[in-house]
């Protein structure tokens, strides 16, 4: 057993370490389609009963009018947390005009004409036009049909008490929050490393409809349904057929080591021109397509499976704020809506995902290339289930089932490390579900959503358009008077906070807003701590 691994083993046996592992928090944010009789992106404007998207704190818009985001808070149990996560689609199912539903995969169908699908509509204040304008930037630079591919992103975070004691017991010179950054870092890092294995274990994006864009050379084949495919893919998603930037991937390597190598990395893709959208033009009245010209525009526009976040402080760029006060959680943003469930994830997934990112910051790591790593991703999301795929790991080759099965036999010490703290087995059960799927594949989430549409003889837009009618029925029925009561007071709370941010000062001026918006950026150090 590696020395960091075994070490950190020890560690979470600490009696008061151990409890405070109890405290671990998670969170969901899960997007949405809205689609019509025909499962294509709702013409409707977002529902008025639902609030303002842009200041309800648990559901917002992504990219399109249609496409809904929901927003769970931190809980300690997977329980509470899929509750919330059950509530806000129940909320938004009773929401919606009567011939829609929402769409309960991750690739969407899409219509023949891109304009079509809606950007999101944000009103008339400052930060609404600039959230506008972010979107128009997008569809400028990666086609509107992508940009609604819909995923389930992943929050996970460690209590005080935990850090407090880690610090006490590693026992290091630094102070506690040069040590959490360090470690969330590390945990990032190793992440970034086998992030493959989630593409593997949750993917559920194997197929594409004949209405989505597809890339020529995709490696793609036709089923006999019409839709389309790859040999033992996983997410296609997360391969280049969708949701893929180029020229980040030719352009951007993020750098890993710390924060101050992080945001130095990012703010220079930022505040930077990039030749390819600088000829990005202007409307003939002049009123600008995009945010800026840097390869990215904000700091989300950055495609990575894994990310540091700090809670946003309004008009404030989420990277100053990372840079100023340091990680406060990661974010996995590499996980498919499973078709299967009607909340999009379950909570053995929730379990197994918690003990992966503790693994991750309990084992040892090394700077592993970004693009070996993106590389490895590639090929699972395309390629994933085939027999015999290698994968790469520093200068040896493995074979993807052997090393998924080795790295969940290291998970799995992991997890009987939670099991004492929270008491029961729940989290080896939740190892052993996943290492069923790497010695038989036909338990993946994607093998099974083809098997379903072989079994029903039905296209994948037939089959998800069904059971998201059924999804819909279900949930739309599952909310209390009283809780009814609570998510309308929050939209009315929303709307008011709108027009207030709409009414302020600050709100007049939209171009002073974008300037002191990224004058922040410039103000981080041009170059990174040594």
């Amino acid at each position: 057993m590696p020395n960091r691994l075994r070490r950190h083993l020890e560690l979470f046996s600490d009696p008061t370490l151990s409890a405070s592992l109890r405290g671990i928090r998670f969170g969901l944010e899960r997007e949405a389609l809205r689609v019509d009789e025909l499962g294509l992106p709702a013409k409707t404007p977002h529902p008025a009963t639902l609030g303002s998207a842009l200041t309800h704190p648990h559901i917002t818009t992504d990219f399109s009018e249609a496409m809904l985001e929901l927003i769970t808070e931190p809980f300690e149990s997977p329980e509470t947390t899929l509750r919330q996560l059950q509530e806000l689609l129940a909320v938004s199912c009773t929401a919606l005009v009567p011939d829609e539903v929402l769409w309960g995969a991750s690739m969407p169908c899409c219509p023949a004409e891109e304009h079509d699908i809606a950007l999101a509509d944000y009103g008339s204040s400052a930060s609404g036009r600039m959230k506008r304008l972010y979107r128009s930037g997008l569809s400028h630079r990666y086609g509107r049909s992508r940009q609604i591919i819909a995923g389930l992103h992943f929050n996970f975070s460690l209590s005080e008490a935990f850090w407090k004691r880690y610090h006490q017991l590693v026992g290091r010179r630094e102070s506690l929050r040069e040590l959490g950054d360090s470690t969330w870092f590390h945990t990032l890092r190793n992440c970034h490393r086998w992030g493959w294995l989630l593409a593997y274990l949750f993917g559920a994006s194997p197929v594409v409809p004949p209405s989505f864009p597809r890339p020529h050379g995709a490696g793609l084949r036709r089923l006999s349904c019409g839709d389309y495919s790859s040999p033992g893919a996983t997410s296609l998603r997360l391969s280049r057929v969708g949701y893929y930037s180029a020229a980040q991937r030719r352009h951007l390597l993020t750098r890993m080591d710390n924060v101050d190598s992080y945001a130095h990395s990012l703010r220079s893709a930022i505040i930077e021109p990039f030749p390819d959208y600088a000829a990005i033009d202007q409307s003939p009245a002049g009123e600008p397509q995009q945010l800026n010209t840097g390869l990215l525009q904000v700091e989300n526009e950055y495609y990575g499976p894994a990310r540091p976040k700090r809670t946003a402080i309004p008009g404030t760029p989420p990277l100053c704020t990372l840079a100023q006060d340091g990680v406060e959680y990661l974010e996995l943003r590499c996980l498919d809506l499973n078709p299967r469930s009607a909340l999009g994830i379950d909570d053995d997934q929730i379990l197994f995902l918690s003990t992966f990112l503790l693994y991750c910051l309990a084992a040892d790591g090394s700077r592993h290339s970004m693009r070996r790593n993106q590389r490895n991703m590639e090929r699972t999301a395309h390629s994933g289930r085939r027999r015999g795929l290698l994968l790469e790991d520093g200068t040896r080759q493995h074979n993807l089932r052997d090393w998924g099965v080795q790295v969940i036999d290291g998970i799995s010490t992991v997890a009987q490390q939670l099991d004492a703290a929270h008491g029961g087995d729940h989290h080896q059960r939740s190892c052993e579900q996943q290492r069923r799927k790497l010695v038989a594949p036909e338990h993946t989430p994607a093998a099974q959503l083809l098997q379903d549409m072989e079994e029903s003889g039905e296209s994948f837009q037939a089959l998800i358009y069904a059971r998201s009618v059924r999804q819909r029925n279900e949930l739309s029925t599952i909310l209390t008077p009283r809780k009814q009561q609570h998510y309308q007071a929050l939209a009315q709370h929303s709307q008011r906070r709108q027009q207030d941010l709409e009414r302020a000062p600050h709100s007049k001026d939209f171009k002073a807003y974008l300037h002191n918006y990224f004058d922040q950026y410039r103000q981080l150090p041009a170059t990174p701590a040594p």
